[in-house]
């Protein structure tokens, strides 16, 4: 079993190292409008704030017609997300392009993406493209990943990888960490720029210091495979636990893998049945096939997760 492991994993953090992208679908649209913390202290005033709640999207309609742009962001938000209003995806597109048609950068993102995915509108690529290269000229980070990734895939424009690497840059100078990711699998893949996994390591490190579990499962695959970093098991355990502990469904069905091989950690058959469960419940076909695997073998530990599963 042990070797079967140390080859599905390593075949699959280099394939998944080499080729990874962030999916769009993946990220949240445009950051919502932020909404004032509720204070402990401010209980008195909670009978106030329940009424302007209620006066919030009829003030903010009156705004928005009124053609203030931020209103017309904010509107937009509410429709999409069904925030004190039924989920409207055709009005959250009206007052995204609105908002986007007076320059507001987070409506010309989210406009973009509703048509890139088609939705409330017909989907559109070049109009999605269209939209996010706005955002990205006026500076606006996402934006700018945005059509760096409409490049590199040819959604609305003609494929650039050049052009892809050159405003993923953008964005990850910024501290985009999708920007930053995508720069780094550019940097992996040699892809619009020269091959260098000493750059990419360095780009999916600042992603994943911010949190993002794609950076983090590639950082860890780097470690793995020992490529543009020394070799090690230990860093690489560290950085599988945090994706797969933010539900990164590969990240998962390695650390099950290293769990059943003591690869970095201490050998343990629970918590390696524990992760290959967590990955099997999502579809990953090789999770699956360990805990049948294990099942079989009747591993010591392991048998109380795979009947969960099975």
């Amino acid at each position: 079993m042990n070797n079967l492991i140390k080859t599905s994993l390593s075949a699959m953090a280099y394939a998944i190292l080499a080729a990874f992208c962030v999916c769009p679908g993946d990220e949240a649209l445009a950051q919502a409008p932020a909404n004032p913390a509720h204070s402990k202290q401010d209980d008195s005033l909670d009978h106030v704030r329940i009424l302007a709640d209620e006066m919030r999207v009829p003030a903010l309609m009156a705004a928005a017609k009124g053609g203030i742009a931020d209103a017309q962001y904010k509107l937009g938000w509410i429709y999409q997300t069904g925030d004190g209003v039924p989920k409207d995806m055709q009005q959250a597109a009206h007052w995204y392009r609105k908002a986007a048609e007076q320059g507001n950068a987070q409506a010309q993102i989210n406009l973009g993406m509703f048509y890139e995915n088609g939705l409330g509108v017909g989907k559109d690529g070049q109009q999605a493209a269209m939209w996010y290269r706005k955002a990205a000229e006026q500076g606006n980070a996402l934006g700018q990943d945005k059509i760096g990734w409409a490049f590199a895939n040819g959604i609305g424009v003609a494929v650039d990888v050049k052009q892809a690497a050159s405003w993923y840059r953008k964005a990850a100078e910024q501290g985009n960490t999708s920007g930053q990711t995508h720069l780094g699998s550019a940097y992996a893949d040699g892809a619009g720029v020269a091959r260098d996994m000493s750059q990419a390591v360095a780009w999916f490190h600042k992603a994943a210091e911010q949190g993002l579990p794609a950076a983090q499962y590639n950082l860890g695959a780097a470690y793995f495979q020992g490529l543009g970093v020394v070799k090690d098991m230990q860093q690489a355990a560290n950085w599988f636990r945090k994706a797969a502990e933010q539900g990164h469904v590969l990240a998962q069905y390695n650390m099950g893998s290293i769990y059943a091989d003591g690869t970095g950690v201490a050998r343990d058959v629970q918590q390696s049945a524990s992760w290959l469960l967590r990955a099997a419940q999502h579809g990953v076909a090789e999770a699956q096939f360990q805990l049948g695997r294990a099942f079989l073998d009747n591993t010591d530990g392991a048998k109380s997760e795979q009947a969960t599963y099975f």
